[in-house]
């Protein structure tokens, strides 16, 4: 009996490409998302000094050091109610990355913030500077429905969560918040003076 050889390779020397193709995209994909153990509304309460509902009024990407090896954005966040603790009507959050001419930084997993945007941030203080508690676990995005109802929402976007307990990844539909702005409000405060 003769043994027919496989043109160019076989089969496997054929889909070496697809293979190569797919462990680069998932590398990719894992590469540009931020993992995070997931926290809940009331850890995220209690950690936080600062939680404030408002809006962003200003951007301003800057050098985060003399040497110029990274760049932070600082967000100027006016506050219309301060849920916990307290401060000026303006407070300046920094988020790491930004970009300054040709330079950027891209930090996976940090909110996307823009000017007038309206939002509740839970706030730590790192090194001085007011910070969203874990990059973007602290961020609700409140969302202004056409008849005039406001809801608030986390935005999990390049964000894996884990459950911290067991380790397993939880999928987005099942840690998103999405809830009416007056209810997430009440269920800070409630934290707030639970404490």
């Amino acid at each position: 009996m003769q043994q027919i050889k496989p043109k160019n390779g076989g089969p496997m020397k054929r889909l070496r490409p697809l293979w190569i193709f797919s462990f680069l995209l998932l590398f990719t994909i894992l590469a540009f998302a931020l993992t995070l153990a997931k926290a809940s509304l009331e850890e995220l309460t209690r950690e936080s000094v600062i939680i404030a509902h408002g809006r962003v009024v200003g951007l301003e990407a800057r050098w985060e050091n003399p040497s110029h090896t990274a760049i932070e954005t600082a967000v100027r966040f006016q506050v219309d109610e301060y849920l916990k603790g307290s401060g000026p009507a303006e407070l300046e959050v920094v988020q790491m990355g930004g970009r300054i001419g040709d330079f950027g930084d891209v930090v996976p997993g940090t909110p996307h913030l823009v000017k007038g945007q309206e939002l509740v941030l839970f706030l730590q203080s790192n090194r001085g500077k007011l910070e969203i508690h874990s990059i973007a676990l602290g961020c609700f995005r409140v969302i202004t429905k056409e008849d005039g109802s406001k809801y608030v929402m986390n935005d999990l976007r390049n964000i894996n969560l884990v459950d911290p307990e067991t380790g397993r990844e939880i999928q987005p539909e099942d840690a998103l918040t999405y809830l009416p702005l007056h209810t997430f409000l009440s269920q800070v405060r409630a934290l707030v003076e639970k404490k």
